[in-house]
């Protein structure tokens, strides 16, 4: 077996499940950034170029939910389909995936935060109904504030629940703001909504992040191993149905 075998091996298969993986780098030397060999020796002192363990960490990180978020930025105003083919498809898979969301930080105004500059997290399925809403409104721009002159939107009214504030010299996410709802849970409550089916003994089950699956022969989630949820990554556990008043 080859040195870092068990290294390359994690790796790949964390990959494989579609999760971000993190190699803290152990003891090495730098690279040159031309032709990326090893510079052992300083060219000026001779001395070693070794790099002590850069952290004190085990050798991996994993994140099984991950979101992707593409910056852009706008002085007077920002063009709404400033995003390139390569970030769409980035932001559309990210969507399809059960590990995380896609989402645009933008930033528009050349002043001084908050007055002059304003800040906003947009999901970005929700930023492109937007973006068509507008398109058919015949606007292809936000502006940071309306002039005489333009027709386009202010940032601030479209996208108004989008809003980050600024707090301690810093942009800060509102609690209300739907970044919190899709990463609030840190266990994900399921309750079963149908079943178990007269014929097939199947089971419905929704969990608070909304994803549904079905559990077959008459199972329950106690009777499983631990689980975690695959749309939101909390650990699963069951949450009591509401009675019935009409059980009374």
């Amino acid at each position: 077996m080859k040195k870092k075998q068990s290294e390359e091996d994690l790796g790949i298969m964390m990959r494989g499940y579609g999760w971000f993986t993190h190699k803290w780098r152990d003891r090495g030397y730098v690279s040159c950034p031309g032709c990326h060999r090893a510079i052992v020796n300083c060219p000026y002192c001779h001395g070693s170029m070794l790099l002590p363990k850069a952290q004190r960490l085990l050798d991996f990180t994993v994140a099984v939910i991950h979101d992707h978020i593409e910056c852009k930025e706008g002085d007077a105003d920002w063009y709404l389909w400033d995003v390139s083919e390569d970030q769409t498809e980035v932001l559309n898979n990210a969507l399809e995936s059960t590990n995380g969301n896609g989402w645009i930080f933008l930033t528009i105004g050349s002043g001084k935060a908050p007055e002059g500059r304003e800040a906003y997290l947009i999901h970005w399925m929700i930023f492109v109904n937007i973006r068509e809403r507008e398109e058919n409104n015949g606007h292809k721009s936000v502006r940071f504030r309306s002039t005489p002159q333009s027709h386009n939107p202010e940032a601030r009214k479209i996208f108004e629940r989008f809003k980050l504030e600024w707090k301690g010299g810093r942009w800060s996410i509102p609690e209300e703001h739907i970044w919190w709802r899709t990463h609030r849970f840190s266990t994900c409550r399921w309750v079963e909504v149908e079943g178990p089916n007269d014929d097939t003994g199947t089971s419905t089950w929704e969990s608070d992040c909304g994803l549904v699956f079905s559990l077959s022969g008459g199972l329950r989630l106690q009777d499983r191993s631990v689980y975690y949820c695959q749309k939101c990554g909390g650990a699963i556990s069951e949450a009591p149905l509401e009675e019935d008043p009409d059980d009374e």
